[in-house]
């Protein structure tokens, strides 16, 4: 599903859509996929795909940082922008 959510995001193999592709991280965020649940917390603060919510993204950012250091040296290497 996360693959799915990066390719909607992106536009690369199938058309852009941005609440496809929130669709399919949330999937993949409920079976744990970490950068699934990165990309949702992007998605949630600068409003894309979704209504934005600062609120949700902290909440989201949090669970990825609670998971350990391992994942979060890489956090620096996604786009802000979340695209």
């Amino acid at each position: 599903m996360y693959n799915l959510g990066v390719m909607s995001l992106t536009g690369h193999g199938m058309a852009r859509d941005f609440t496809h592709a929130h669709k399919h991280f949330a999937t993949a965020a409920h079976r744990s996929h970490l950068q699934a649940i990165h990309k949702l917390a992007h998605m949630h603060m600068h409003g894309i795909g979704t209504p934005q919510s600062c609120t949700k993204a902290v909440k989201l950012f949090m669970a990825v940082a609670g998971r350990g250091p391992w994942y979060a040296g890489n956090v620096c290497l996604i786009p802000a922008a979340g695209v």
